[in-house]
């Protein structure tokens, strides 16, 4: 091994666990789509001006990005070891970005990055480098194919979380190198399958329930409508986590527990984001072709409001968890239009007020955390503050009894004969629901409930306990 007196490391994938190129297109997409447009036209004329591009128009902040602590460990056990003069920051990515990354870590001597002329990849890195050492010796930390020119001209060679492509240059050439996180990769498909959130397809399983309320879920044709509908309903909602992510991948990074999503936590890339919501949106399409056109129109208007949602309308008070009430109650109008049942306006009402109520739940455990963790200010990337959490509770406790009445006034209605022989046995599923929904709200202002009250009942054994009694209730009104 040579004597080396300057370390380079890159900063894409080896420095930071993400690509602030795909960074930089999410925050244009995120905070200034109206520039998406010029952003194409600037692909055209290649990376060099794309990148000024994405460079003039936002800016990344330099904290929310995920460090890789090997790495910064390694610069302080070389500078402890070895008289380094120098430690440089070298990188494809534009430099204003990697100007503000040296400033924010404090660590670095010197950087270097891409302009308008040049896109410092590869050997025209590599000659960067020459030309600004002087022809004097470096080691080189990277983890890509596009790095092992400039290992090959390096003194030594640090791989971060090397891929096997990049093993088999490294022994065939018997290069002298060191590994950096040398882990076992978690499996892409694994980190996609907990990308699209399979678990909680179970959300839309509210597309039965037009058929299961009347009745009629033992015609095969329609159980197949409605199966396909489920299907183009989870299709559709993992496109929606999907782009959700990506668009709040910094917000994300700031959360107590969202920090550990794929995209937010760096161990899936963004690019794979990019790819998974048009595949999945486009095959949720393809599915739709077989059921009736109104089925379509509440896909599309479930995914356009969706688009608002992730894009504004989550920062504006109320109106999200209007929206996300109003997400639920889609999916069963979506159910109805799939098998030509539609649902009754009690039915309609009473998801109205329950899911409002439940996606008040949702703030409200979020605003007790936000409180407990003793913060100040806005709920990042929502237009709660702590201050909010008794309206909070008073509208989603509201909202819940209202569901209630609205099932009393159903059984009091003239409609309740015609698919329940025994109406009067269904009173006892009142004291149930107030049972329910007041525990779910008791337990959740103790700080007993996860971020998502859906998944949290799923987990739930009263709940299904709740569930099982209210199948058996329904049984005997029939």
């Amino acid at each position: 091994m040579q004597d080396f007196n300057t370390l380079v490391i890159d900063l894409d994938d080896t420095l930071v666990k993400t690509d602030t190129l795909f960074e930089q297109i999410l925050r244009l997409m995120r905070h200034k789509p109206w520039y998406l447009p010029g952003a194409l036209v600037a692909l055209a004329g290649g990376r060099c001006f794309f990148k000024s591009f994405l460079s003039r128009h936002v800016r990344l902040d330099p904290g929310s990005l995920v460090y890789r602590q090997e790495i910064l460990d390694l610069i302080v056990r070389l500078r402890m070891g070895k008289k380094l003069q120098n430690i440089i920051l070298a990188s494809a990515a534009h430099e204003t970005i990697v100007a503000d990354v040296a400033r924010h870590t404090g660590v670095f001597d010197d950087y270097m990055g891409s302009n308008r002329n040049i896109n410092l990849k590869g050997v025209h890195k590599l000659k960067a480098i020459q030309n600004h050492l002087g022809g004097a010796s470096f080691a080189y930390v990277g983890d890509s194919t596009s790095d092992i020119p400039i290992w090959n001209a390096s003194a030594k060679a640090f791989v971060v979380n090397p891929k096997t492509k990049v093993l088999k240059v490294l022994r065939r050439e018997n290069w002298e190198y060191e590994a950096i996180i040398d882990e076992k990769r978690p499996k892409i498909l694994s980190l996609i399958v907990k990308q699209i959130r399979v678990h909680q397809w179970v959300k839309n399983v509210l597309v039965f329930v037009p058929l299961i309320a009347a009745h009629r879920f033992t015609d095969a044709d329609l159980l197949i409508k409605a199966i396909t509908a489920f299907a183009v309903f989870c299709l559709v909602a993992s496109s929606v986590y999907v782009l959700n992510d990506l668009l709040d991948v910094e917000s994300d990074r700031k959360h107590a527990s969202k920090v550990r999503r794929p995209f937010a936590s760096g161990e899936l890339p963004l690019k794979y984001g990019l790819v998974l919501f048009p595949v999945l949106g486009l095959s949720a399409i393809v599915l739709c072709s077989i059921l009736p056109w109104k089925f379509f129109l509440v896909i599309a208007c479930y995914w356009f409001l969706n688009l608002l949602y992730s894009m504004k309308l989550k920062e504006k008070i109320i109106i999200d968890v209007v929206l996300l009430g109003a997400f639920y109650s889609l999916r069963i109008l979506a159910g109805g239009l799939a098998t030509d049942i539609m649902p009754s306006p009690w039915l309609l009402s009473f998801s109205t007020f329950f899911f409002f109520g439940l996606a008040l739940v949702k703030r409200y455990t979020e605003l007790l955390k936000k409180k407990d963790g003793t913060e100040t200010g806005l709920l990042h990337g929502r237009g709660y503050s702590s201050t909010d959490l008794l309206p909070v509770m008073m509208l989603g406790t509201g909202s819940s009894l209202l569901s209630v009445i609205v099932i009393a006034l159903y059984l009091n209605s003239s409609e309740i004969g015609r698919l329940y022989e025994h109406p009067l046995r269904l009173w006892l599923l009142i004291p149930l629901m107030l049972y329910w929904n007041s525990r779910l709200w008791v337990i959740a202002n103790r700080g007993q409930v996860d971020d998502d009250p859906v998944i949290f009942a799923l987990k739930d054994r009263t709940t299904w306990v709740a569930l099982g009694i209210f199948a058996v209730i329904t049984g005997l009104g029939v």
